[in-house]
């Protein structure tokens, strides 16, 4: 298996501000945002909603009326998702992981691109992960422990 490619990536002031004032354990952010509306994958719905499941706290960074998802015909293959871990424990990250790891929709994608944003005390770090469903798994568990 080859390694899920990771580069660190600068994260927007402004959209940290947004996030943290969410509150939530994980945010899900829009692949776009025009005019206050932001735009989500179709794939990205069950997210927020396994989470709650769970027991986590998550939401979407838009209310529900300034969303819309777009359908892409290569949203089975590949999958672009933005996520904001907002962790004052653990437990946003090991969720996460073991999201993308057991999620049907994902698996069998060709790549997956995950963004994650991390907000220890007052620092945000955020990443760009892509590689197959296994290899952005393995890349989170790396990032989970610091390595």
């Amino acid at each position: 298996m080859t390694s899920a490619h990771r580069t660190s990536i600068a994260a927007d002031p402004d959209l940290v501000l947004r996030m943290k004032e969410n509150g939530s354990d994980i945010v899900m952010l829009p692949l776009d945002e025009s005019a206050g509306v932001g735009c989500y994958l179709e794939a990205s719905v069950s997210i927020p909603k396994q989470a709650i499941t769970d027991g986590m706290s998550a939401s979407f960074l838009h209310e529900s009326s300034a969303r819309t998802f777009e359908l892409k015909k290569s949203s089975i293959s590949d999958a672009v998702l933005s996520v904001f871990l907002g962790i004052a424990s653990n437990g946003g990250w090991d969720w996460m992981v073991r999201y993308f790891e057991t999620a049907p929709h994902l698996s069998g994608a060709r790549r997956l691109k995950v963004k994650v944003y991390e907000q220890t005390g007052e620092e945000t770090r955020a990443w760009e992960v892509s590689g197959s469903a296994p290899e952005v798994v393995e890349a989170l568990r790396v990032l989970r422990n610091g390595t």
